[in-house]
């Protein structure tokens, strides 16, 4: 973990995915198992964090992320959307997830859901441009618009192929698997 208690919430808590976070320090995350493997830790540090910078997204989203594995719920959807709020692109795609999957007691939303994540593209999660894209092509949440799937799944794969070139290994697998996908194939045509 993080060599000082200035970052240890860090070395507990970050995402893999989160970019907002691996651009701080270069640190890969932490997966969800481990994160459960040290929950106590993790939510202690996290509070510490947020306690001394309640303004900062990116802490309240791993305070989020941290009371999810402890679950403690209510907490842990309050701080995601204090982080939403304040347009934490993670924190966003993240509250989307739950209200699509359903998860942490919330009910299935896909229209909620579909708007959550549409905000955490626009502001260049790819794992969210992705997520539009399907919701595109599938009409989940919104309606159906083939040209606008096409059009994110485009920007997604793009990004993901910068970063699967710069050795992020998260970005390999989105953009091997591109092609097994209808939409991946949908975009290959238009070529």
């Amino acid at each position: 973990f993080a060599a000082n208690s200035k970052d240890l919430w860090h070395g507990l808590a970050a995402h893999p995915n989160d970019d907002q976070a691996k651009s701080i320090s270069g640190f890969n995350g932490v997966r969800d198992w481990e994160l459960r493997r040290n929950v106590d830790e993790a939510v202690s540090a996290c509070r510490a964090a947020v306690s001394a910078n309640p303004d900062k997204p990116r802490y309240q989203y791993q305070l989020g992320r941290a009371l999810y594995h402890a679950i403690q719920f209510p907490d842990a959807i309050k701080n995601l959307q204090a982080a939403a709020d304040k347009d934490h692109a993670s924190a966003l795609a993240t509250l989307a997830n739950w209200f699509s999957l359903p998860r942490a007691g919330l009910t299935r939303n896909d229209e909620k859901a579909f708007k959550l994540r549409l905000r955490a593209a626009e502001l260049g999660h790819s794992r969210a441009m992705q997520a539009v894209a399907e919701n595109y092509w599938q009409g989940i949440g919104t309606q159906k618009d083939r040209g606008k799937a096409i059009s994110w799944n485009r920007k997604a794969f793009e990004i993901n192929l910068k970063r699967a070139v710069a050795g992020d290994t998260q970005a390999m697998r989105s953009v091997s698997s591109y092609y097994e996908y209808p939409l991946g194939k949908a975009i290959d045509e238009q070529k």
